[in-house]
């Protein structure tokens, strides 16, 4: 089996080698250079999260020399080469786009676009609309109720009251998601709000105090009544929807007993034949690629079958 670091290099949202220069960050007047070189750029947002395009399957990237007037606004997402077997590295920003701004620019889902993009670009749009959201949720400080001002490129923000100078940084939420086996079985769960017939691997957020291993019992216990005896770290995917790090796990279970908690509407263990005759019965159907519970299903169905999940579904899309 790969290392988890390939592992999770295949996941989307993931699939980039960035350096996010952080030492940029803290000099205004070199990041004002940075900004003026042709090899600059910027993706937009607008205020909901949503992509600035280029066309469908590309991001809109402007480069930053010919808007200095948004010197200050950007943040600084760090240094990456975006073309196939180029040695040329770009400097890539971020910045939120006003209504008027929006006018004549085409923007995009990330959880759609993600599908689409190029691995470089998908990376980068996750990172920015990370940010995005933590933005939006801290302008005022938690601590004293005063305005926050942005800092440290986009990294950071400072509370104006002198009496407090609380400092906010950018925070990720953990949560576990995992692919639990018995007996070649894996077990597969539905919330009722999700597209019908979908179902997927468990997952749910680590509470404070929690290891992860720990979460993932907790969890799974709760959503289907199983209990867990052994986890191992599987991968990990960026998930800002809206501010997730999903780690990954796969798991084995004490035994197939199952008893639903108040979360799901439905949980089942599927063998591998079970699994492909309710794809083809359109009984079944699994998350989209984008997400990594779709990688963790993947490597069950290769494990157990020898076979490849993405010829699977094309075979069925030719019947």
């Amino acid at each position: 089996m790969p290392f988890s670091s390939e592992r999770s290099a295949r996941n989307t949202f993931a699939q980039y080698e960035i350096d996010r220069a952080s030492h940029l960050r803290l000099d205004d007047a070199q990041l004002k250079y940075v900004q003026a070189q042709s090899n600059s750029l910027e993706l937009l947002l607008n205020a909901h999260g949503g992509l600035a395009m280029q066309d469908a399957s590309s991001l809109l990237l402007r480069e930053t020399a010919a808007l200095p007037s948004h010197t200050m606004s950007r943040w600084y997402l760090g240094q990456v080469v975006l073309m196939p077997n180029s040695a040329t590295a770009s400097h890539v920003f971020a910045r939120i786009v006003d209504a008027e701004e929006c006018e004549g620019l085409s923007f995009g889902d990330l959880r759609s676009a993600g599908l689409i993009l190029p691995a470089q670009e998908a990376s980068l749009a996750a990172y920015a609309k990370g940010l995005l959201h933590w933005h939006a949720r801290h302008r005022f400080c938690s601590v004293c109720g005063f305005e926050t001002d942005v800092v440290l490129a986009g990294h950071k923000r400072k509370c104006r009251n002198t009496d407090c100078n609380a400092e906010h940084f950018p925070r990720t939420d953990s949560a576990i998601i995992v692919a639990v086996e018995y007996d070649g079985a894996i077990l597969l769960g539905r919330h009722a709000s999700w597209p019908e017939k979908r179902y997927s691997t468990l997952a749910g957020f680590v509470e404070p105090g929690e290891t992860l291993e720990a979460a993932l019992q907790r969890e799974v216990f709760e959503e289907s009544g199983v209990r867990i005896v052994s986890a191992d770290y599987f991968s990990s995917q960026p998930w800002p929807f809206p501010a997730s790090l999903m780690l990954a796990f796969t798991a084995r279970a004490a035994s197939a007993d199952i008893t639903l908690g108040d979360e799901l509407e439905d949980a089942r263990w599927f063998t591998v034949k079970e699994f492909e005759l309710a794809l083809l019965q359109g009984l079944l159907k699994v998350p989209p690629s984008v997400s990594v519970s779709f990688r963790l299903i993947e490597d069950w169905y290769l494990r157990q079958s020898g076979q490849q999940l993405a010829d699977f579904l094309a075979s069925l899309r030719k019947v």
